[in-house]
């Protein structure tokens, strides 16, 4: 019989963990630092081993160097791969309960190359140096595993030999490792693979001029074949051992989604086996049986993550869980595939995660690890749901931190945070950059406007390209709340990173009268420039947003806030990493020097070693430091 205090004793209160530490602290005034802000939590892609008595993930140093650590669940022994200067860890994977594999990368940017680590010998090996990615390691075991190469631009699938001398004290070579390269897809480039539920390959995802295709893949003639399946309108989420079955999700006459069956053979619909009139099910974690042909779960995100189960054993689990931890979201991340364990971590929004490994068949319970215990006792602020309407009358869902401080009264100085995409969303977890905001006396609003991702039809998916209807989203959100007392209308600021610095920008341009200051990181003020840039870049985002935008370069400029920077008066900080790969840094230079020729003040913060954002730890915690100096400069002088 399930005990609730010999769970708080057993997995609360052990290895530096209590009780207290999992409740937000008592506010007071003091602002949480850059460096604490901007630390990165150190678990990261918990992974089980296929017999359920290790786990594997990747640590974040102080350095801010990945590792690949690997814990032995009933030693407590630890063990891995010290990610170094020119090696960090990327992406790994268990290749059976001995060996893992991983890819190594140079800056956080370059890979180095699949690599092979032996538990038993310490030792490390390079498999091959063409590798993007893992695809899947087969459950029969036979030391192969598929991967995506990147020595071509169609990403082919390869499988790829893991017996490599372990032997030598040094890591060796094994470059003939290669054991299939399959033939390219008929057409388009890859997106990515989808292997069904014991590892082998099925099905391709690509695209081409714009469309997204799906192909199925005959593994004994090698050869593929096209489906009738439209990756945007119908993605696959799994696929059963049998080749056959896949759960395909689909939207609904109600604007909601459905999870169904799908013949890949015979290019069928089977069953609706789940609904939501809500949202979208197109990201769900399907919880599967271990032939693929049950499904035993479901876990995605509504406003919080809501789960829902169809086995007993995991729904005992998480129900203990969840009664043990009240007001956690307790979220599947990883099943053992030879063993019946399974690990659960438990989030909110002041807590990055506490991970528990769940025997299934006896109901034991054990924490593992905290991601971030340097939290503990530092006061944070819990953020809640804040619904608005649209000026159009669409209901919209955003995300309200209130203040963190003790002195803090309504009306509140408010900020908004703008997520990037702009097909994301922001969800309810713990975020560094809001709690450094919210511990300086704001009130931090993260709006889902239209086109973010998981919501109904009419927000996720009607005007998912009328940026000029997003921005007027945030707009409304930030009115609503002056409307309510929440935020005073006079201390209101605007910022955000990628389409959220674009969105901090248009706020400025197009509300000249509504911001004090905008803080724009990797933003887009040119949607023309941009798309133009992305020809030579990315030829899938170049397609995709000209098949949707079209060539009418009238209506692209009227999303574009640089033509309209004669409205801009309020102080901008524009922040931008010269080695950005996805959006150049032409962007911000552009905008710096309309702002000077119209005598706008401005700040200006480029970074010369990041990129697409600051991916450093170092480098974030500068930057919000910058960001403090100019809100403590424009914003909250007298």
């Amino acid at each position: 019989m399930f005990c609730f205090s010999r769970l708080l004793r057993a997995a609360f209160v052990s290895a530096t963990l209590s009780v207290s530490s999992l409740l937000p602290s008592t506010l007071t005034a003091a602002p949480l630092s850059p460096e604490l802000a901007s630390r990165k939590p150190e678990f990261i892609n918990v992974q089980l081993s296929p017999d359920g008595t290790a786990i594997a993930y990747r640590r974040v140093g102080a350095d801010d160097l990945m590792s690949l650590e690997i814990l032995d669940l009933a030693s407590g022994e630890k063990q891995g791969v010290a990610g170094t200067e020119n090696a960090d860890v990327g992406t790994f994977i268990w290749i059976d309960n001995r060996r893992l594999g991983m890819v190594l990368t140079k800056d956080k940017l370059h890979g180095l190359g699949m690599f092979v680590y032996d538990r038993k010998t310490g030792r490390l090996a390079r498999v091959n140096e063409g590798v993007q990615g893992f695809v899947s390691v087969p459950r029969d075991g036979g030391n192969r595993v598929y991967v995506r190469s990147y020595s071509d631009e169609a990403g082919v699938l390869m499988e790829i030999s893991t017996l490599v001398d372990l032997n030598n004290r040094q890591a060796t070579s094994n470059m003939s490792a290669v054991r299939n390269r399959f033939p390219a897809v008929p057409q388009g480039i890859v997106l990515n693979y989808i292997p069904n539920v014991a590892g082998e390959p099925v099905l391709a995802v690509s695209f081409d001029e714009g469309r997204m295709l799906t192909f199925l893949l005959d593994r004994e003639e090698e050869s593929w074949s096209s489906l009738p399946l439209d990756p945007e309108e119908t993605p696959i989420l799994a696929v059963a051992e049998d080749d056959i079955t896949a759960w395909v999700s689909r939207r609904t006459a109600d604007g909601g989604s459905s999870i169904y069956r799908y013949d890949l053979l015979a290019q069928e619909w089977g069953e609706e086996v789940y609904h939501d009139s809500d949202y979208n099910l197109a990201t769900t974690r399907l919880v599967l049986s271990r032939d693929g042909q049950k499904l035993e779960g479901v876990q995605y995100t509504r406003v919080r993550t809501h789960s829902e189960w169809f086995e007993d054993r995991l729904a005992v689990v998480h129900e203990r869980l969840t009664a043990a931890l009240e007001g956690y979201d307790i979220v599947l991340t990883d099943r053992a595939s030879e063993a019946e364990k399974a690990i659960f971590v438990a989030v909110s929004s002041t807590e990055p995660g506490q991970y528990f490994l769940a025997d299934l068949d006896t109901g034991a319970i054990q924490h593992v690890a905290a991601s971030a215990p340097w939290l503990a006792g530092v006061p944070l602020s819990p953020t809640s749901s804040f619904g608005y309407p649209a000026r159009d009358g669409l209901r919209l869902q955003a995300y309200l931190t209130l203040p963190a401080t003790s002195d803090a009264k309504k009306p509140y100085p408010l900020i908004v945070l703008g997520h990037g995409g702009p097909w994301a969303r922001d969800v309810w977890r713990y975020d560094g950059e809001v709690q450094f905001l919210a511990s300086r006396g704001f009130a931090v609003l993260q709006p889902n406007y239209r086109g973010s991702t998981g919501f109904s039809v009419a927000v996720s998916e009607t005007d998912r390209f009328d940026y000029r209807k997003m921005h007027d989203d945030v707009t409304d959100g930030v009115k609503a709340l002056v409307k309510a007392g929440i935020a005073d209308p006079d201390r209101l600021a605007i910022m955000g990173a990628s389409f959220g610095g674009y969105l901090a920008v248009a706020g400025a341009a197009w509300e000249p009268d509504l911001y004090q200051v905008a803080i724009t990181n990797v933003g887009v003020f040119d949607w023309e420039m941009r798309m133009t840039d992305q020809k030579g870049r990315s030829s899938f985002a170049y397609q995709w947003q000209r098949k949707h935008l079209g060539d009418d370069k009238e209506k692209i400029a009227r999303f574009s806030p640089i033509h309209y920077t004669d409205n801009i008066r309020i102080p901008i900080f524009i922040a931008h990493g010269r080695k950005d790969p996805n959006v150049d840094i032409s962007q911000s230079v552009r905008l710096e020097r309309a702002l000077k020729a119209r005598d706008v003040p401005y700040e200006t913060y480029y970074e010369k070693d990041s990129g697409h954002g600051f991916g450093a730890a170092e480098a974030q915690a500068a930057y919000l430091e910058a960001v403090d100096a100019f809100l403590q400069h424009y914003f909250f002088r007298p």
